[in-house]
């Protein structure tokens, strides 16, 4: 059981207990010395001829006892007990003080008809004293106070209620009264050093979070810094090599130069996307916006498609690839966990120069393991604990774009972490990477199908399409790619002038609108502003650089296809065309 305060902090019951066990044992030494000189003082008090066995033999019981406790306590403390031991040990100390209480009680009723008033007087004085030292010592856990009290106290008091004259019957009567107020300024007491316990561990809870929060910030604060710091220098090199090759086409003349230089161009833009891609995919998994379409899949399909696409790139390295075969049937998003091992799968290829690569898929307890072994040079503990941060790469100080950007297996930790999926990594320098994903097992019964083959592209229907940016370069440029594939196309920087375009003579089939606009609109206002304008779910496209997560999250709510900037033409020209099918459709 958890007791929750305000600010979240929590602590269990077993840690309370083990507070209130140590204050126990804290107060044992005093408890058993002061047990020990009232017992002494009781024997002196009493001692005569005729009492003197019966006295010796009570004190010899009580000092056995009493030695036999402390060691047994000294050798077992509660700081060494794990928190399933706590209430046995509880018990024990619980039974041992009833022991204790026992031996006083027994005493008492043993002397009881063989003294004088004064003599019962001064053992009233030594057990109701011996009543009130325990109330200190023991009500921090009140079974044991209870389990010594009442034993002590309560059969003298019956006893002489019972059985004695009518003046014992009254010390009787006031021995129970004063047995009841001890109980309850015990259960008072006790209360209150419950209530202080949970409050000083409910303090030192809400410290260590607060300093666990204060080191994750900071934490957070250095791994932006270094994440900005090497996004920057990965971003600017190919910039940089962009704005070189457009100044040398600008001055070429040579066709066989030009040629090349558009190749430089392209494989300039290819990395700048490469590295966008990948924060935007950071960005959407901590958005939330991504979202698994889990079901059950056969591990061969995932097998036999990473088979196919690293072959050739292990075989021009001079390594081996070897995919083991597997009939497994895994429950997992396809789509997601293909990315991941194909991200394993490129990093151990990449960092593998003798040796091989192996993948498989085997049964784990209930589920599956997929591993990823490499002969590699492997990873040291130290930087294995760095590998799934952003732009963290291994031996790669000078950022060299051919061994990778840093970002897939922090992608791959995401999206282990979406799934479900528990990822770990086993390494040893000089002896290879073994890179696991445990997945649980799926159904055969509800295999999912392999995706139908797809036909071939569709072609080109000329489409009125209306493109909405408030930055002109952009617009002119998403301008001309869509009218070269044969659209008619009409162009505005805002919501009012696209709806005064659409006013005059042109009549949009789709929109294609960037999602950030003038004056804190949006795309999705102006998609909504138009479709009211012309009276028709006129299909859209949003287009947007955000990788600001709560943006994401807007713009995946709005249900409208959304490509992210530097737009994929490729995929832009598919979109077009799946939405003007549609739209042919409808029609």
């Amino acid at each position: 059981m958890h007791h929750e305060v305000g600010d979240g902090a929590a602590v269990s019951d077993d840690v309370v207990l083990r507070g209130l066990l140590t204050i126990l044992e804290r107060q044992l030494p005093a408890a058993q010395i002061g047990s020990v000189v009232a017992g002494c003082l009781l024997v002196l008090g009493l001692w005569d001829d005729h009492l003197r066995f019966a006295l010796g033999v009570w004190l010899a019981v009580l000092l056995g006892a009493t030695a036999l406790r402390y060691p047994i306590y000294k050798r077992f403390p509660v700081a060494g007990l794990r928190d399933d031991q706590l209430p046995l040990y509880a018990r024990l100390f619980t039974l041992s003080t009833g022991l204790s209480g026992l031996i006083w009680g027994l005493g008492v009723l043993a002397f009881l008809g063989q003294i004088d008033l004064f003599r019962f007087a001064f053992i009233a004085a030594i057990y109701t004293g011996m009543a009130a030292a325990t109330l200190g010592s023991l009500s921090a856990f009140l079974p044991a106070y209870l389990a010594f009290v009442l034993p002590a106290l309560l059969p003298a008091a019956a006893a002489m209620l019972i059985l004695g004259t009518p003046t014992f019957q009254i010390v009787g009567g006031g021995a129970l009264f004063y047995l009841f107020l001890v109980i309850s300024a015990a259960r008072t007491l006790n209360r209150y050093i419950v209530d202080s316990v949970r409050l000083r561990h409910e303090r030192l809870a809400l410290v260590d979070r607060l300093s666990a929060e204060k080191a994750k910030a900071e934490e957070s604060e250095r791994a932006k810094s270094r994440f900005l710091a090497a996004a920057s220098h990965d971003l600017r090199q190919p910039l940089n090599a962009l704005r070189l090759f457009v100044d040398a086409l600008k001055a070429s003349r040579e066709p066989e130069q030009r040629d090349h230089l558009h190749e430089r161009i392209g494989q300039s833009t290819d990395a700048l996307n490469a590295i966008i891609d990948g924060v935007l995919d950071l960005s959407k998994i901590e958005s939330g916006t991504l979202r698994p379409n889990v079901a059950s899949v056969a591990a061969a399909d995932i097998l036999h498609t990473i088979q196919a696409d690293f072959a050739l790139l292990a075989t021009d390295k001079g390594i081996s690839l070897r995919v083991a075969p597997s009939a497994g049937v895994i429950l997992t998003d396809p789509e997601m966990l293909l990315r991941i091992v194909r991200n394993l799968v490129s990093n151990a290829i990449r960092y593998t120069e003798r040796g091989g690569v192996l993948v498989g898929c085997r049964p784990a307890g209930s589920g599956f393991r997929i591993e990823v072994v490499d002969s590699g040079a492997g990873i040291t503990p130290e930087q294995q604990s760095r590998i799934f941060e952003e732009f963290y790469q291994v031996d790669n100080r000078e950022r060299d774009r051919a061994r990778g950007l840093g970002l897939g297996l922090a992608i791959v930790k995401g999206l282990c972490d979406l799934l479900g999926h528990h990822l770990s990594v086993r390494s040893q320098p000089g002896h290879g990477t073994t890179f696991r994903v445990e997945v649980p097992a799926g159904s055969e019964d509800q295999l999912r199908p392999p995706p139908p083959s797809q036909a071939a592209a569709l072609l080109d229907v000329p489409r009125a399409v209306l493109i909405i940016d408030d930055d002109r370069l952009s617009l002119d440029a998403m301008d001309n790619l869509i009218a070269s594939w044969g659209h008619l196309t009409a162009t505005a920087t805002s919501i009012g002038a696209a709806r005064e375009t659409v006013g005059e003579s042109f009549h949009p089939e789709i929109l294609v609108t960037d999602f950030r606009l003038q004056d804190g609109q949006t795309g999705i206002d102006a998609v909504r502003v138009l479709r009211d304008t012309v009276g028709a779910e006129i299909p859209a496209i949003i287009v947007s650089g955000d990788t600001d997560p709560k943006r994401l999250r807007e713009a995946d709510a709005s249900g409208l296809p959304l490509l992210h900037k530097p737009v994929n033409p490729a995929k832009l020209r598919a979109l077009l065309n799946a939405l003007g099918a549609d739209r042919t459709e409808v029609d």
